[in-house]
């Protein structure tokens, strides 16, 4: 008995040690091999040409087990790290490679590059509202370095200086214009114009516009700048603004949710050009949109025939084969039907008497107007009144700016609207409203699903449904509380 006890504890024994060995074998395979590990059997020279024959087998073999070897590396790298003994180990690896600030300055970095680009080639062209003849062109922008022009003397800032001098570390922004004007109804040539300066710009200090972009510890000294400043931050009125980050929904992209009134469609749309947001609601059994740009809400089968969808059997195929998603849209159609809207012409019509909202400024215009006439009738002077009216109309109401787009007084402002503002994401080509009408078509299929099944509504506080945006906003202190907020959503 004692033999054999002894055997299973030196088997046991043997185990553990071959384990072990082999643990640090896998622990150390990734370290590189020497040239001596190769050759430590001895090779018989009598059999060189047999030899010689096997020797691409075995290193054939060879690779294979490396790749073997290197599988099972990659399994391990790939194993989550539990223990925070680990984790705190990796911690100054990832900040040498990758650092707190890396995706803020990547961020401004596109904007600078890119995206400011795209903002200025999506409204390059500003056209007179009087004579559309008469335009200015935005052909090209760019972002200088950081300085300041002082009685007529431009000088170079750092940040340390912006600092000390209680100044904004901003850098101007040039554009190349073309823009022809007219006097007395005649027409100049096109006159062109470069190095243009438009504004100025914060700038996040290490970002490519910087001063301290590429220095060494050395000229970073010299500049006044500790070498371990990871920049990532603005300099406003002389104090540093801090980075945070803002989570919003994801942008062009539907939501379906509820509120007080019941189940509705959403959807933020977003583009170089505007900004808007649609929804989709249905209240007391019929749809509705609402848009901003609409004093009141919609019928949505009138948005859909004015965006030539005239038919309804048409809109209900749309939205698929089952009959219930029909008889949801029933009253909708019905409704439409008692305003007397069948075609897109009478459609647009009735979009028309919504488009602006009656505001204090409308009803105080009003006022102003009849005011006027009761003035002007007696004499005569109902022109007068005419002109007063379109005056009062066009700049108290409207506001609108003498330089203007002038499609919209083209073709009727309730079609530019669904055109430009309404899911401006999907866009209008010569007038083709066809993908907007399958767009809609898709969130009003989307909300007669949550309102049959409520498991089909969206989670806005899940991390898919939202986005975080690098903003850069001023965090002012128990001084400054009266100090402006700069925003800036990269």
């Amino acid at each position: 008995m004692n033999l054999i006890f002894q055997t299973q504890n030196t088997a046991q024994l043997s185990l553990s040690l071959i384990s072990s060995v082999s643990l640090s074998f896998f622990i150390w395979t990734d370290q590189p091999r020497k040239r001596s590990t190769f050759s430590h059997r001895k090779i018989d020279r009598s059999t060189s040409l047999s030899h010689r024959t096997n020797r691409p087998r075995r290193i054939e073999s060879f690779s294979s087990n490396s790749y073997l070897r290197s599988d099972v590396d990659k399994q391990f790298l790939a194993a989550p790290v539990k223990s925070a003994v680990d984790k705190f180990q990796l911690l100054p690896e990832f900040l040498k490679v990758r650092g707190l600030v890396k995706q803020h300055l990547d961020s401004f970095n596109y904007f600078v590059r890119t995206e400011i680009k795209k903002i200025v080639r999506a409204n390059d062209l500003i056209t007179s509202r009087v004579d559309p003849t008469i335009y200015l062109r935005y052909k090209d922008v760019w972002i200088g370095e950081p300085s300041m022009t002082i009685d007529g003397v431009t000088e170079k800032l750092s940040p340390h200086k912006c600092r000390l001098s209680d100044i904004t570390y901003a850098a101007p922004i040039y554009v190349n214009i073309e823009y022809i004007t007219g006097s007395h109804g005649q027409k100049t040539p096109p006159v062109a114009k470069n190095n243009v300066i438009i504004g100025r710009m914060p700038i996040m200090l290490r970002s490519c516009c910087c001063v301290l972009h590429g220095k060494d510890g050395a000229e970073l000294a010299r500049l006044g700048e500790c070498p371990l400043d990871p920049g990532g931050y603005f300099i406003i009125k002389g104090t540093e603004k801090v980075i945070l980050i803002q989570e919003q929904l994801s942008k062009n992209r539907i939501i379906i949710d509820t509120d007080k009134k019941g189940v509705q469609a959403s959807v933020m749309s977003s583009t170089e050009a505007t900004k808007s947001k649609t929804v989709i609601k249905m209240e007391k059994e019929k749809i509705y949109l609402y848009l901003n740009q609409f004093a009141n809400k919609v019928p949505i089968m009138v948005v859909m025939k004015a965006m030539g969808m005239e038919s309804d059997q048409e809109v209900v195929q749309m939205l698929g084969r089952d009959p219930r998603f029909g008889a949801l849209l029933l009253p909708s159609i019905e409704e439409c039907a008692s305003n007397d809207v069948y075609t897109q012409h009478q459609a647009l019509e009735f979009l028309e008497k919504k488009k602006w909202p009656c505001t204090e400024s409308r009803i105080e215009s009003n006022r102003i107007v009849n005011q006027k006439k009761e003035l002007a009738e007696p004499l005569g002077l109902t022109y007068l009144t005419h002109i007063i009216s379109k005056y009062i109309y066009f700049n108290k109401i409207v506001r609108k700016s003498p330089f203007s787009n002038s499609s919209f007084e083209k073709e009727g402002k309730a079609l530019g609207i669904l055109r430009d503002v309404f899911i401006a994401n999907i866009p209008v080509r010569q007038n083709n409203f066809r993908a907007k009408c399958i767009y809609v078509a898709v969130m009003l299929r989307r909300m007669m699903e949550a309102i049959l099944n409520k498991d089909a509504m969206d989670d806005k506080s899940k991390k898919s449904e939202r986005l975080l945006y690098p903003s850069i906003i001023n965090v002012p202190s128990s001084q400054e509380q009266d100090d402006t907020t700069v925003t800036l959503v990269c």
